[in-house]
């Protein structure tokens, strides 16, 4: 299993924006540092190449990430980046049912007007605003899922836990994560982190996932969320959300 620190695996799967979960669940941030916690692992998504359609077109990469400058049939969407599903980029992704090949579609404000609801999946950003949708290759063709409800036409009702966990990654602001291991750098509160599962209960699947403070002056904590993802796509949040780790150093981040 791929191993990565804490703070690492969770910036590198980042979700940007809230969709419909109960916002009057609070962290609990009552918890006292525990020293050294253990680390129980879980299988991620099988792997696929997600990638490879944007790929093949030859559109011009971005200086400044991992992605590519829309070009060709990829123009018409108004993407200002494409950001590609690779590697440890393409994680959970891999597990919606029926499967496309499926790249972010990122548009930055950058002076635009802002987006109206339902006219994007997911938004969220530092100094500048920033709106997710999503293409996906199919038939020989690229088709945009603009909005939430794109999505859930294509993919529910959800058919495994691996699928509850993609659709929470999709539908909330919260992350999966695995790879776990010790940060030095890391203050924890738990005795054991364990990577993003998913178990069956009730009508759908309970799913574990993690909210990451990217922005903003601080230690920048992480929080672990337990969420019941239902098969026709109800999100429900689990009690509090739980701090694991915070840095020990305050740092700034735009």
């Amino acid at each position: 299993m791929r191993k990565t620190s804490l703070s690492v695996a969770l910036i590198a799967t980042l979700a940007l924006s809230n969709a419909g979960c109960n916002d009057a669940v609070k962290p609990d941030d009552t918890a006292q540092p525990t020293g050294k916690p253990s680390f129980i692992h879980h299988p991620e998504p099988p792997a696929k190449d997600l990638a490879a359609p944007f790929k093949a077109l030859g559109c011009p990469k971005e200086s400044y990430s991992s992605g590519i400058k829309p070009c060709g049939a990829l123009e018409k969407f108004g993407c200002t980046s494409i950001n590609l599903l690779e590697g440890e980029y393409a994680g959970v992704f891999t597990a919606f049912q029926p499967s496309y090949p499926i790249a972010m579609c990122q548009i930055v404000a950058n002076g635009r007007p802002p987006l109206a609801e339902g006219e994007y999946v997911s938004s969220g950003g530092g100094l500048l605003q920033q709106y997710t949708r999503y293409i996906i290759a199919k038939d020989g063709k690229f088709a945009l899922l603009k909005n939430k409800a794109d999505f859930q036409h294509l993919f529910l009702p959800i058919d495994d836990g691996f699928e509850a966990l993609a659709y929470a990654r999709i539908m909330t602001p919260y992350m999966a994560a695995y790879g776990f291991q010790y940060n030095s750098n890391e203050t924890y509160f738990v005795k054991s982190i364990e990577d993003s599962h998913a178990k069956p209960a009730g009508d759908g699947y309970d799913v574990l996932m993690y909210e990451h403070s990217i922005f903003g002056c601080g230690k920048h904590p992480t929080y672990a969320v337990k969420l019941h993802v239902s098969k026709d796509g109800k999100i429900t949040e689990l009690g509090s959300k739980t701090k694991i780790s915070e840095g020990k150093m305050e740092m700034c981040v735009d």
